[in-house]
């Protein structure tokens, strides 16, 4: 997939009411997480979709991977789909 696809992925997502998503979701590849979901979910957050994303690390073998993202406040619907 292309970073455009994850991107269309995670607005959908958001759209749909998922506000929270898990490392566990590509099996604790923090690699994966990080590409699939962490780029665009803060690229969402630029473009305006929402204003607030929270990051969640945790201490894992002396690094400080994001092992959750959690959405907060109001969804802007009418937010760009394309960058400003």
């Amino acid at each position: 997939m292309t970073d455009g696809d994850y991107l269309t992925l995670r607005r959908a997502e958001i759209l749909d009411g998922t506000i929270e998503w898990s490392c566990a979701l590509t099996s604790g590849d923090h690699d994966d997480f990080y590409n699939q979901y962490v780029l665009p979910l803060r690229e969402l957050k630029r473009r305006g979709l929402f204003p607030t994303l929270h990051e969640i690390t945790a201490a894992i073998d002396g690094n400080t991977p994001i092992v959750g993202l959690q959405v907060d406040g109001g969804i802007n619907y009418d937010a760009r789909k394309d960058g400003p």
